[in-house]
């Protein structure tokens, strides 16, 4: 809950969401896993109580960030949940799906675009 007493500096439209931090590729070019750690996945109810809190301030857009998007919650869930995770943020009200700058897998691409036309 370290977002709780964040400072917003993108404006008043968007903001950017961390749902994990650090990396486990260990790239040879990379100082990441170094600086950050290794990857740890916030939990969804962390990030969805985040994501809550900035559309009552007013946030429009929410951009979801991380080293590896691709990766969020299999740390912690033994599993990939960002479709899930993203669903589940687009069904909170007042929102809108901003721009995802992440390379999905095409079986959680699909998954999410299944989702969300319910």
């Amino acid at each position: 809950m370290q977002f709780q007493d964040r400072i917003i500096s993108t404006g008043n439209n968007f903001a950017y969401v961390r749902i994990a931090d650090g990396c486990d590729n260990f790239c040879t070019f990379c100082a990441i896993p170094y600086i950050r750690g290794r990857f740890k996945s916030r939990t969804k109810e962390d990030i969805l109580q985040e994501v809550k809190m900035l559309t009552k301030q007013g946030i429009r857009e929410i951009i979801v960030i991380a080293q590896d998007t691709t990766k969020y919650g299999i740390d912690i869930y033994r599993k990939p949940k960002l479709a899930e995770i993203l669903h589940e943020i687009s069904k909170i009200p007042r929102y809108r799906v901003g721009k995802i700058f992440i390379f999905i897998s095409r079986n959680n691409y699909r998954r999410f675009n299944r989702r969300s036309k319910k």
